[in-house]
């Protein structure tokens, strides 16, 4: 949590031009994926939002900005594990057989999303 927090209180800074305390800026200066990810942030709030399903680049980016291989191995779980708001479909199977949903989306993220991740992160 420590790079999120250190990424918020430097794009806090940079949108209100407000001056940090020299142990923060210290410390983001010391991990210089900080500033890669603010650099990415600004560009990101300059587009129009767009629905994460839809844009891989915006889970690699979250990836990135956990601190440690546990970290990211726990959100990469659990977006594994989440069924996004358009795959709910309560009437496409029976009430008994709605845990398979949770099977197949792995599956589905992989074959939607899985070329674009593997480009970015052979480039990461």
């Amino acid at each position: 949590m420590t790079r999120l927090l250190l990424l918020g209180l430097l794009l806090a800074g940079r949108l209100t031009g407000s001056r940090l305390p020299q142990e923060i800026t210290d410390r983001i200066d010391a991990d210089l994926m900080v500033s890669c990810l603010a650099r990415q942030a600004v560009a990101v709030i300059a587009k129009t939002p767009v629905n994460p399903d839809v844009d891989p680049a915006r889970y690699l980016f979250y990836l990135k900005s956990k601190d440690s291989r546990r970290d990211q191995l726990l959100f990469a779980g659990r977006l594994m594990a989440t069924l996004a708001a358009g795959e709910w479909n309560p009437s496409a199977l029976p009430d008994i057989l709605a845990p398979l949903y949770y099977l197949f989306r792995p599956l589905h993220m992989a074959g939607r999303h899985g070329e674009p991740i593997l480009r970015n992160l052979a480039r990461w």
